[in-house]
């Protein structure tokens, strides 16, 4: 559980850092993404492109998770649970307040924890700060 422990925590610090690479590190393979709005993102190397571009638009100032449920069963894990991230815009203009959910699903492969999926949805409107 405690290697699960850090691999979760890693992947929660690449929001307060915006460091795509480290996010690339946890992924698998064959990783699908389901990120507000958009289609669904297959592979590793899109979903860390999608990772690159969301840090390259905006600065996470704060990313705070809650999680629910964090289960893990023999060499699968998930997570179910809610965040608030403050983001803003690289190019200028108003930062926004998300309130988001999250599931995840990980497996170990060759020793080290990866995600296979990621779920992320607004769970209500976003908040602009002047």
């Amino acid at each position: 559980m405690r290697e699960f422990e850090e691999a979760l925590r890693r992947f929660d610090d690449t929001f307060k850092t915006a460091q795509a690479q480290d996010v690339i590190d946890i992924l698998a393979e064959d990783c699908r993404a389901l990120i507000h709005y958009q289609a669904m993102i297959e592979g590793r190397e899109a979903v860390g492109e999608a990772f690159q571009r969301f840090f390259g638009m905006f600065e996470v100032s704060a990313y705070e998770p809650e999680y629910d449920v964090v289960d893990v069963i023999g060499d699968q894990a998930y997570v179910l649970g809610s965040f608030r991230q403050t983001l803003q815009p690289r190019e200028g203009g108003s930062t926004v307040q998300v309130f988001g959910r999250i599931v995840l699903f990980w497996r170990r492969i060759g020793g080290s924890w990866l995600m296979t999926r990621l779920l992320t949805a607004r769970s209500a409107p976003d908040q602009v700060q002047d």
